[in-house]
């Protein structure tokens, strides 16, 4: 059974709650998969030696939120 949500972001965990709540701002339902350390130490989510934060949607909704990441990121 295929799943019906995927990834649209992964990073630090402060630009992944930023990024989930412009998403909801925009209609997009998210959520947030984290990794404890990142909390606890984020300077080891900074230079990559723990798995980042990963913010997911519905598939449905994936090339809209894909938009809004990308808007976010290019202003």
């Amino acid at each position: 059974m295929e799943s019906d949500i995927t990834v649209v972001f992964e990073g630090k965990p402060i630009e992944a709650n930023y990024i989930k709540s412009i998403l909801e701002e925009n209609g997009i339902s998210s959520l947030l998969k984290e990794n404890m350390k990142g909390q606890l130490y984020p300077l080891y989510v900074t230079y990559g030696w723990i798995k980042p934060v990963k913010v997911f949607v519905e598939k449905k909704n994936e090339s809209k939120a894909k938009e809004i990441i990308k808007s976010y990121f290019s202003s």
